[in-house]
Order: structure tokens, then C-alpha cells, then sequence
């Protein structure tokens, strides 16, 4: 009871063992098997005595006319026929007779001598039959439905024919022959058909009586225990099946302690992701006539994208945008401890080129070989739109200038915070401060290459630096809202 209920079955529910109803048709498919062997056995066993006696008929009927065809040459033929005839049918109850004809169908070999010089009227009974074996010149093969008769010519040497030589079968000889050997045949295949379906059962059985070790196993992995192996001795595929099992348990034990600790990670990824979230800007920045919007989207659960705006004493804007090479956690932790630091140094600094130089100092140390950061930033006065930037080889920055219409891009010569290790000051030799003078309407785009880098829904093609112009131009009449908006749409449906 208690089993079938932990299996998910209902206790009430009648179980028939598969060692039975296997059994049972290993035993029917045997029964039938050794039945069909016989059936078909029992047809040619039939066939074959059919031809046997076709045969013996046939030969018999040839031996007489040889005999008849001196005999038929004397004046008194019937003095050496009537004896031959006697003496092929004494104590032969299958023969119903044996007659030797002349030419003109008289009888001249007979048992009865009454027959003599008469007609043989029992061939006109008789219909030609199809023979199993071949014959030769004019013998013939006759039948109906109690008699089967055999008719040679007798002949002589050169060819003439002088009579004809006849003998007759009765049917029911042959039936009673073909029923004797039927009802042995049949006894024997009863008889290994009882000893192989026995076999067949009792073999069957024994091969899946493991069956049972197998279900009570699977029903202790159902119930929660994974310890305890299911046994099955031997070599066959049941003992396999059992092993399967057993390290399924083990596999299963396993995988649940790798849930545990997935869970506990994911756990982990969530305050990682939070910690992230909480280091970038939650809304639009606005500071006199401009306005900063931006839109932080994780390619995994965390990433290595960091972007932030923060205002200095001075009253200037902090623009700063970030890409580290690598995903996953440690790409997030890379990314805490960058705005730690820009925090840390956005007023030490006035120039953007120095303030990238001071952070790849003091992060370099704890970057581990082969991780890079691209970092932009830059410094925005709202009261004369002037912008100065410095990027260490981050995206080509894309300014939209309203007044002319047209698309600008800036691309700078800096290598990467981390790229040149032992060699002091190659990042900032590689920097330089650049100024952008913006007038009214004019709109700045950076961004990480998951922008320009996302391919299409066949992973052939990247969405390419000349469609974000594409949709930067049509957006930006609109506002910086509007461009963050289009880009997100356009790569969506894009990818």
C-alpha cells in the first residue's frame, strides 16, 4: 500500500506483474510458433505422400506393362496376365483394381476372367489429374472422387502400341495414410509445444525476476532515499538498468546539492545585480539647458557596463561611461570598485585625460591579467555648453549637431585602463582632452559596443555604428528621451 502510494499510484489500483504477462506471451508467441511449424509441417507431410504415392502407383502401372506387352503378342494372352494381375493385388486393400487393355480398350488382364474380351468402363469415369511428378510419352494420371488410376501404354520395342496397362487406387487408402500421420505429427508438436512454452515461461521469469528489486529501488529513490543501491546480480541488461539507476541516485544526490548551491549563488547574483543597479543613475539628470538620460540592460543577470552622472562643487557635470572586458560577477565587481573610485576622484581633477590616468593608478593592482577597461569621461559646463572629454578606448562618441543636421564622429587614439602593464604612464600618453562647444538642440550619444556589437536573429550580422546614426538622426529632433527610446526599440527589434 504504502509503496504504490509513494510510486504516485493509487493504493487501490490492481498491479499485474510483468514477469506474468510476459511469461504468459513468451508462452503464447512460443505455442504459436511451434503450431505454424507444425501446420505447415503437417501440408508438406501431405504433399510429400501424395507424391509418394503417385509415384508407387506409377511404377506399378509401368512394371505391368512391361510385363503385358509379351504377354499381349501370345495367342492366350490372359493365361500369363491374369496371374500377374492376381498376384499384384493379393492382400493390396489400397489397389481397387488393375486391368491390362488391348488396343481396342478389351480387357485381357483381369482379376475377375468374367471381365475378359470386355470393356474397361471404369477409365470413362475418370477425369485427368494433375501429376506432382513428370511422365512420360502417353501416360496419363486419372481421378475422381474415390479412385486415382494410373494408365501406361504397352508398347513395343519400336514404338507400336499394343494395349494399355491400368492400375487403380482408392482414395480412402490415402486419407487414411495422410490422418495416421497427421495425428503423429500433431501428437509430437503438442507435445514440444508444452515442453517449449514451459521452457519459454519458466525462463522468462527467471530472466525478470529482478523486475521486482528494480521497482522497490525506484520506489525508494521516490520517497527521497538516494543512498541505498539497488542490487541486481548478474550480467544482463537488468543488472545494467539497475546500475543506470544507481547512478541516477547518485547524479540526482548530486544535482540537488548543485541546486542548493545555484540557489544560493543566484542569492548572491540578485545583491550583486542590486549593488550594480544602486551605483547608476535611477533618472534624468538636469542641469540648466541640458539634460542626461540614459539605460543600464545586463546581457547576463550582472555585467561589466557602468555609466554614471554626478555634479562637481564647480557646478560642471561628471559624465562618465564604462566597459569592462568580461561578464558575470567579476566583470560587476570591477565595475563597483571603478565607481568607487571615480566618486573617490571627480574633484581632484579637472582635466578628463588625468582623472583616467589617476583611476587606472590605483585600479591596476587589483585587475587580473588579460582584463581591460574602455572608460569615457567627461565634463559638462550647462552654463556655456562647453564639454571636454578624454576616452580610453571606449565607442566613437556621436554628436548630433541640430543647427547643420548632421552626424559627428569622435573617435580618440587612448588604449584601454589595464591594456600596458609594467610600463608607467602609457595610458596617459595616449590621452588627450578634447573640447566640443554644443549649441541649442545639439545631443551627444556614447555608449558600450552591446549596441553596435548586437547581431541579428541569425548571428550573422552586427546592428553596426551606421545604424545608430541612422536612428539617431531621425530621433534627435525629438530629444535625448527620444534617441534613448529609438535605440532601445531598433535593437530590440533588430536582435
Amino acid at each position: 500500500h504504502d509503496s504504490r502510494e509513494q510510486a504516485g499510484r493509487p493504493s487501490g489500483e490492481r498491479v499485474v506483474s510483468m514477469r506474468l504477462i510476459l511469461g504468459a506471451a513468451a508462452v503464447a508467441l512460443t505455442a504459436v510458433a511451434v503450431l505454424g511449424v507444425g501446420f505447415v509441417a503437417e501440408r508438406h507431410a501431405r504433399a510429400a505422400l501424395s507424391q509418394e504415392m503417385e509415384g508407387r502407383l506409377l511404377l506399378e502401372a509401368r512394371n505391368l506393362a512391361l510385363v503385358a506387352a509379351d504377354a499381349l503378342l501370345t495367342e492366350f494372352p490372359e493365361l500369363t496376365l491374369i496371374p500377374v494381375v492376381s498376384e499384384m493385388q493379393q492382400g493390396r486393400q489400397d489397389l481397387a483394381y488393375v486391368a491390362v487393355l488391348d488396343r481396342q480398350g478389351l480387357v485381357q488382364g483381369h482379376l475377375d476372367a468374367r471381365r475378359l474380351d470386355t470393356p474397361f468402363t471404369e477409365l470413362a469415369a475418370l477425369t485427368p489429374v494433375a501429376a506432382r511428378l513428370p511422365l512420360a510419352g502417353q501416360e496419363r494420371l486419372l481421378g475422381d472422387a474415390d479412385h486415382l488410376a494410373a494408365a501406361v501404354p504397352v508398347a513395343l520395342s519400336d514404338g507400336r502400341s499394343l494395349g494399355t496397362a491400368v492400375v487403380g487406387l482408392r482414395r480412402a487408402y490415402l486419407e487414411q495414410q495422410v490422418t495416421r500421420e497427421r495425428r503423429t505429427l500433431l501428437a509430437l508438436t503438442g507435445v514440444l509445444a508444452a515442453l517449449a512454452s514451459g521452457l519459454a515461461f519458466g525462463l522468462t521469469t527467471l530472466l525478470l525476476r529482478p523486475l521486482s528489486a528494480l521497482r522497490a529501488g525506484l520506489a525508494r529513490i521516490g520517497r527521497g532515499d538516494l543512498d541505498t543501491p539497488v542490487s541486481v546480480p548478474g550480467r544482463t541488461e537488468l543488472s545494467l538498468l539497475a546500475g543506470a539507476v544507481n547512478g541516477m541516485a547518485r547524479q540526482l544526490k548530486a544535482s540537488q546539492a548543485q541546486l542548493i548551491e545555484k540557489e544560493r549563488l543566484a542569492h548572491e547574483m540578485e545583491l550583486a545585480r542590486s549593488v550594480q543597479e544602486s551605483l547608476m543613475p535611477k533618472a534624468d539628470t538636469a542641469a540648466g539647458e541640458f539634460t542626461v538620460t540614459g539605460l543600464y540592460q545586463a546581457a547576463a543577470e550582472v555585467g561589466g557596463d557602468y555609466w554614471d552622472v554626478f555634479r562637481r562643487r564647480d557646478g560642471r557635470l561628471g559624465v562618465a561611461i564604462a566597459d569592462v572586458a568580461g561578464k558575470g560577477l567579476g566583470g560587476c565587481l570591477v565595475t563597483s570598485m571603478l565607481a568607487v573610485l571615480l566618486r573617490s576622484l571627480r574633484e581632484e581633477h579637472d582635466s578628463p585625460a588625468a582623472l583616467l590616468a589617476a583611476v587606472e593608478e590605483r585600479l591596476l593592482d587589483s585587475l587580473r591579467p588579460g582584463v581591460f577597461v574602455t572608460l569615457f569621461y567627461g565634463l559638462l559646463d550647462p552654463d556655456s555648453g562647453r564639454f571636454t572629454f578624454a576616452s580610453a578606448a571606449h565607442s566613437p562618441l556621436l554628436v548630433w549637431r541640430a543647427g547643420a543636421g548632421e552626424l559627428e564622429w569622435h573617435r580618440t587614439r587612448g588604449i584601454p585602463l589595464g591594456a600596458v602593464r609594467g610600463r608607467r604612464g602609457a595610458l596617459a600618453a595616449s590621452l588627450d582632452d578634447i573640447v566640443l562647444d554644443l549649441g541649442p538642440g545639439d545631443l551627444l550619444v556614447q555608449y558600450t559596443d552591446g549596441l553596435n556589437e548586437a547581431r541579428d536573429a541569425a548571428l550573422r550580422q552586427e546592428f553596426g555604428l551606421e545604424r545608430i546614426g541612422q536612428l539617431v538622426r531621425q530621433a534627435a529632433p525629438r530629444g535625448a528621451a527620444a534617441v534613448r527610446r529609438e535605440l532601445q526599440s531598433g535593437l530590440r527589434a533588430w536582435t
